[in-house]
């Protein structure tokens, strides 16, 4: 299924609304980091992005937006269940943020729905994580025998019985590997065959796999790819097939990223991949400079076409592609 791009992300701030910058967060998160002594190179822009993709959720389908400080104790929260609580704790206080959950509500009776109100509020999680995590968290104090229940602890007994950290207790997370289920320098080891050249070229981006972010997530520069292409100016006949193969490439990539997610990840949950096709508009005014207005348009709706028929071609759950500028 092919998605046009949405617009700017919004935040509720104050009275009003303010747009949401995921390199702005980035760079946020990436000088707590540092501040904290940890060298990850990718666990910012990693958490940036998934936090960028919950946004994108919430927006596409309506759902009330966040608040700029909630969003920024989303963030506090995601860092701290990915094993980094000093990174947490520095973007606590940059933020200027109280504590977790501040203004918690009163201990009360406790249903299904309440349940998922507040992980929404509180735990930025794909819709299928959050109904798994929702009947876990439903069936543990059904097994305790609480009635009544304040916010807080509802997050605390869902972070415990969430299906990542069950098991007993050992060694807090390496810094290494603390969220990774697949990690970009290792990457090369996980390549299926025929490709590397479309990654190692910059066509090809795969994204960071995580215990936050349990899905392929691939990103194809449309730019980079035809410059795999010598002849200028660049034809149909030239990149189309190279388009397919890169598509195809995609979607065997897309496979064993899930693989590696069910060999190492323990939620049981099957989320749904996505590409990201970028730069197409840039490809058609550098390189198909032969073509008229009107070829472009046409050649344009053609590379949409043969992206939605070749790319995550029979990726379960269904995959959706996106192209931005």
């Amino acid at each position: 299924m092919i998605k046009p791009a949405a617009g700017n992300l919004l935040l509720r701030d104050g009275d009003g609304l303010r747009t949401f910058h995921a390199r702005d967060l980035r760079d946020r998160i990436a000088r707590c980091c540092r501040d904290a002594g940890m060298r990850d190179p990718w666990v910012a822009g990693h958490i940036a992005a998934f936090i960028e993709d919950y946004l994108q959720y919430l927006q596409q389908n309506g759902d009330a937006l966040p608040s700029t400080t909630g969003l920024d104790r989303m963030v506090a929260q995601v860092l701290v269940d990915a094993g980094y609580p000093e990174v947490a704790a520095g973007f606590v206080q940059n933020s200027g943020l109280t504590p977790f959950l501040d203004g918690d509500s009163p201990r009360g009776a406790w249903d299904r729905t309440r349940i998922e109100q507040v992980l929404r509020r509180n735990l930025p999680l794909h819709p299928l994580a959050l109904q798994r995590l929702a009947e876990l968290t439903a069936a543990r104090l059904e097994r305790l025998g609480i009635d009544a229940i304040a916010d807080s602890l509802i997050v605390q007994v869902a972070r415990h019985v969430a299906p990542s950290s069950a098991g007993p207790p050992g060694p807090p997370p390496s810094e290494e590997d603390a969220p990774w289920l697949l990690r970009p320098d290792r990457w090369q080891d996980e390549f299926p065959t025929g490709t590397a050249p479309f990654v190692h070229c910059g066509a090809l981006e795969i994204k960071p796999v995580s215990r936050l972010l349990p899905a392929p997530r691939l990103r194809l520069d449309l730019e980079r790819l035809g410059k795999r292409v010598q002849t200028d100016p660049l034809t149909q006949l030239a990149f189309y097939p190279l388009l397919v193969d890169c598509c195809r490439a995609a979607t065997l990539v897309a496979r064993r990223i899930q693989t590696c997610i069910a060999e190492a990840d323990t939620t049981g949950l099957s989320l749904p991949a996505a590409l990201e096709v970028r730069r197409l508009e840039v490809l058609l005014q550098k390189r198909f400079t032969a073509l008229s207005k009107v070829g472009r348009v046409r050649t344009a709706a053609e590379i949409r076409d043969l992206v939605g028929r070749f790319a995550l071609k029979g990726i379960t759950p269904s995959p959706a592609v996106v192209f931005r500028p």
